[in-house]
């Protein structure tokens, strides 16, 4: 659950004006939370949990950007922010 909150929380934080090595700082901690978290999600048997994180991840990572557009990009980051919460 903790890692949850700290994605959140540092999701929440992309909304304000940051520095650009701020939002790349982001992307590895979010791929790497999200990795963490479908690890977790595997080992205890939760299937489609897994799969939601491991598409969050591949979605964070930070070796090849992927560029959503502007409103999907708003979609994301808000469903990315309820799922983490």
């Amino acid at each position: 659950m903790t890692i949850k909150i700290i994605i959140a929380i540092l999701l929440f934080l992309c909304l304000a004006d940051m520095p650009y090595g701020f939002y790349q700082l982001v992307r590895l901690l979010a791929f790497v939370g999200f990795a963490a978290l479908a690890f977790i999600a595997n080992k205890e048997g939760r299937q489609t949990e897994m799969i939601v994180y491991i598409v969050l991840a591949v979605l964070f990572q930070p070796l090849l950007k992927i560029s959503l557009g502007s409103k999907r990009k708003c979609l994301a980051k808000s469903a990315t922010n309820c799922i983490a919460v």
